[in-house]
């Protein structure tokens, strides 16, 4: 409440525009069906390995994968807040995307490094203290996971510009689509094989639809940065000012 009081230090700013209650309905609806979207996927995904002949297994091997997944690819994440509070000009855009894209690639390396090398088994057997016969159950899923800070950094990146420019109905589309991804190939590849590996299916299902996400997100992104382009060429034709700067 001491925030936000009348002439509280850096927050009161000269403006001629104020934001009204359907701008933030608008822009923070979206969001929290994201949010309600990503909390759902560890249910849904146990209500699909649930259904496999070995539930217990499966459903463990989805536990112990998932928060290691998200783990390894968390500080991507960060990513999306930089895009949204720092970029200010296409120069700022052009220069954390060159950097987004040399952090993605040091993750894949570094987690490369534990889950393609026998570090591997030091990591399952010694540090987490699996069963063999547990271990082995999530060695192919845990293969899998340098290929999750892509998607990630690159969906952060995206999404943080559609957020920065306002426009976050995509965001809201993109994650009913991942959802879907999740539920309606699983609980079909389930029932055409209830014997496949719970965790490496999981683990499938998880990153194909981050990458139909992440593909959502970009394109719109894309299709935004080409409409602001060519409002801001419209406007220098004319003799005007900029409506907006394109990013």
């Amino acid at each position: 409440w001491r925030l936000v009081r009348r002439g509280a230090p850096g927050v009161d700013a000269d403006r001629d525009e104020r934001v009204g209650w359907r701008q933030f309905t608008a822009f923070n609806g979206p969001l929290m069906v994201s949010t309600i979207a990503w909390s759902a996927m560890r249910p849904l995904l146990n209500a699909v390995m649930g259904r496999t002949v070995d539930p217990d297994l499966a459903q463990g091997g989805l536990g112990f994968v998932f928060p290691l997944l998200i783990l390894m690819a968390s500080p991507l994440w960060a990513l999306q807040n930089t895009t949204l509070v720092l970029v200010r000009d296409r120069n700022d855009f052009r220069r954390l995307a060159r950097f987004a894209g040399a952090v993605i690639a040091v993750f894949v390396t570094l987690i490369g490094a534990w889950v393609w090398t026998p570090l591997r088994e030091v990591l399952l057997l010694d540090i987490f203290s699996l069963e063999p016969d547990k271990a082995a159950y999530v060695a192919g899923a845990v293969m899998l996971i340098p290929y999750q800070p892509i998607p990630m950094g690159l969906r952060s990146l995206t999404q943080g510009f559609l957020m920065n420019r306002r426009r976050t109905g995509t965001i809201a589309l993109a994650s009913v689509l991942k959802t879907l991804v999740l539920v309606v190939p699983g609980f079909a590849l389930v029932a055409w094989n209830p014997a496949l590996n719970g965790a490496v299916l999981a683990t499938v299902l998880i990153m194909v639809g981050g990458t139909v996400e992440t593909v959502v997100v970009a394109l719109r992104a894309r299709r935004l940065h080409a409409e602001l382009m060519a409002e801001t060429d419209r406007a220098a034709d004319a003799g005007l000012a900029p409506p907006a700067d394109p990013r």
